[in-house]
């Protein structure tokens, strides 16, 4: 085997390890997206279903429960630390 036709084979093996590369990178980005895709779905469901929880835990307790809960999400009747600062000294009191 003469240089030209090593050069040759490792051009040729260069090349088809190359397209197998690119395949396989285009494979992988797809499958990022599909999963990206399916993870911001649920996402957005668990967001959702959050939502819904804080709305019918307030409405079924009046908001008693919001002085001690501790769920990480943006509830809207979440009452801020001077509002709380209230509620439990009126809690105090009552008892």
């Amino acid at each position: 085997m003469n240089l030209e036709e090593f050069k040759k084979a490792l051009s040729s093996d260069a090349t088809e390890e190359n397209k197998q590369l690119k395949k396989q990178l285009s494979d992988l980005q797809e499958e990022y997206g599909k999963k990206l895709s399916n993870l911001k779905s649920e996402n957005d469901s668990l967001k959702e279903n959050c939502r819904a929880l804080c709305n019918r835990c307030f409405a079924l307790t009046k908001g008693v429960t919001c002085l001690f809960c501790c769920i990480d999400y943006p509830c809207p009747h979440m009452p801020n630390f001077q509002e709380r600062v209230k509620m439990a000294s009126k809690l105090r009191k009552e008892v």
